[in-house]
């Protein structure tokens, strides 16, 4: 019971912010967007795979309908900064917990401050926060740029705002011709950067492919946004509401209902019973 209460206390709903910055053609939201498409994809599945009817739905139309959704977002606007942060809902539910928070992505220019990027990260209860790098296509050199800049944003927003959890994402990227599919991938100084960077301040580093989403979604070791997903349900999230507390109100409420009902009864038996 006191859980539901501070939960009800909590005027606005924790945050996982998407950060980019340099001007990566709109990278952090890109990905907050997909993320939000896989987290319904994944809540239809669950309902869809508990039905009895023969009209379930397939998973081509789960996921058309999931990126759908995704796709509507509204602002959070973000004073110092001057800007409306695309903002979208985001509902954990796993075994033990729901919990309700919202996803906000902020792409960031070079000449942006981010002291005032993480006052206002503040102001929005800032819980998880994610650096999101785009790697360059044939180029290790402006790579190795982005993933500087966005360490470095990392450290002065992440001292700033005392955000509990902390990833680096690292996108790999593609290019397509009539015959094949290339992915760019890290170098070794790189991800050795990046590992290293991770362990001296307690982030997770993650790995994707921006073309496919759903991978791994089904595997034990998962990676990229499948990743995100599994330990976004690991976070201690203020407004979380575990489901083994729920059913003992929802007892504690029947248990006043019948007790209630009986006191009732037995007054109204007692108002008829001749004296």
């Amino acid at each position: 019971t006191s859980n539901s209460s501070s939960t009800a206390a909590v005027t606005t709903l924790p945050s996982c912010v998407f950060l980019s910055t340099g001007g990566q053609n709109k990278i952090a939201k890109e990905v907050a967007e997909q993320l939000v498409s896989f987290n319904i994809w994944q809540e239809q599945t669950i309902v869809t795979s508990g039905a009895t009817t023969t009209t379930m739905m397939t998973t081509t139309t789960l996921l058309d309908s999931a990126l759908h959704q995704s796709s509507s977002c509204r602002a959070t606007t973000l004073v110092r900064s001057g800007v409306d942060a695309p903002t979208w809902n985001y509902s954990v539910n796993n075994k033990y917990y729901t919990a309700a928070t919202k996803m906000i992505a902020h792409d960031l220019d070079s000449e942006d401050d981010p002291l005032n990027v993480a006052h206002d990260l503040r102001d929005v209860t800032c819980t998880v926060l994610v650096g999101v790098v785009r790697m360059a296509e044939n180029s290790l050199e402006t790579t190795t740029a982005r993933i500087s800049a966005t360490k470095r944003l990392l450290e002065r927003i992440q001292k700033a705002t005392g955000a509990e959890t902390t990833f680096l994402w690292i996108c790999k990227s593609s290019t397509t011709t009539t015959t094949t599919t290339t992915t760019t991938a890290m170098s070794v100084e790189n991800r050795q950067s990046c590992v290293d960077w991770c362990l001296e301040h307690r982030a997770e580093m993650i790995e994707s492919n921006l073309e496919d989403v759903f991978a791994t979604h089904d595997s034990r070791e998962k990676q990229g946004h499948a990743r995100m997903h599994e330990a976004l349900s690991a976070v201690q999230w203020v407004t979380m509401v575990l489901k083994q507390q729920r059913k003992e109100v929802v007892v504690e409420e029947r248990v006043e209902r019948i007790v209630q009902e009986e006191k009732t009864e037995s007054a109204s038996e007692s108002e008829t019973a001749p004296k």
